[in-house]
C-alpha cells in the first residue's frame, strides 16, 4: 500500500510539474516573508520604544473616578520599574461661540511643561439632532 501511494505521488508530480513548482515557490515565498516579519518585529518594537523614551512620553496613564492624591502618585513612583510619575488635571468641556461649537479637552501644565489641548468641531453632530 505504501509503495502504491509513493508511486502515485511521484507520477502526479511528473505529470503536473509546473503546478508542483508553482506551489513550492509560493510556499518558499510565504516562509521567507513570515520569517522576515518574525525577525524584524522585536527590532521594530525596540526602536519605537527607544524613540518614545527619548521624547519622555508616558508609557501608561492611570485614571481614577475620584482622582489621585499626592500619596497615590508617590506610591506609583515607588514601584520598581517606574522611572517617573506625575499628576495632572484634565477637564472635558463644551465650548460654544457664534461660529464654532466644539468639545475641548484641556490638560494642565505639568512639571515637565507638557500641555495638550484638543478641540473637535462637533457642529455636524449637533445638526443631526
Amino acid at each position: 500500500m505504501k509503495n502504491a501511494m509513493q508511486k502515485d505521488f511521484w507520477r502526479e508530480i511528473q505529470h503536473t510539474r509546473s503546478r508542483f513548482f508553482s506551489i513550492m515557490i509560493l510556499v518558499a515565498l510565504s516562509v521567507a516573508f513570515l520569517s522576515g516579519l518574525k525577525a524584524t518585529a522585536p527590532d521594530m518594537k525596540r526602536t519605537g520604544d527607544d524613540y518614545l523614551d527619548s521624547l519622555h512620553l508616558a508609557d501608561i496613564q492611570v485614571l481614577s473616578t475620584l482622582g489621585l492624591t499626592d500619596d497615590d502618585i508617590t506610591a506609583i513612583r515607588a514601584q520598581d520599574k517606574v522611572e517617573d510619575a506625575e499628576g495632572e488635571y484634565v477637564i472635558d468641556a463644551f465650548a460654544s461661540s457664534d461660529s464654532l461649537d466644539a468639545v475641548v479637552k484641556v490638560l494642565s501644565l505639568t512639571g515637565r511643561g507638557i500641555i495638550v489641548a484638543v478641540a473637535i468641531d462637533i457642529r455636524k453632530y449637533l445638526a443631526k439632532k
